[in-house]
């Protein structure tokens, strides 16, 4: 694999990265149900994300069967489909708890 396929690979990991990291802040500053369910689901999304990326050239090198590859994505789309789930809970109960304040506070 060259240096250039490399970073040309990374680009559609910077989204999830960002994400994840702003999901850490929030964590680090409030602990609750909604800032683990987004990091909960920014982790899946950025570990299948590598995944997603990482896996063809693994396959390619190690010359892993179509089926065996087709199972492992399958696998992958489930596991992110769930996390994508429990990121967007976390993000209803953040939206929940801001539209409360906000209600609040006009009071």
């Amino acid at each position: 694999m060259k240096f250039t396929d490399v970073i040309l690979a990374m680009v559609p990991i910077i989204a999830p990265l960002l994400t994840f990291a702003a999901c850490l802040v929030y964590i680090l500053r409030v602990v609750t149900l909604d800032s683990v369910l987004l990091m909960t689901g920014s982790l899946a999304a950025l570990v299948m994300s590598v995944f997603y990326t990482y896996a063809p050239f693994y396959a390619q090198q190690r010359a892993i069967p179509f089926e065996e590859m087709s199972a492992l994505f399958t696998v992958l789309g489930v596991v992110s489909i769930i996390g994508n789930l429990i990121f967007v809970a976390g993000l209803f109960l953040v939206f929940d708890k801001v539209v409360k304040q906000l209600r609040a506070s006009r009071n």
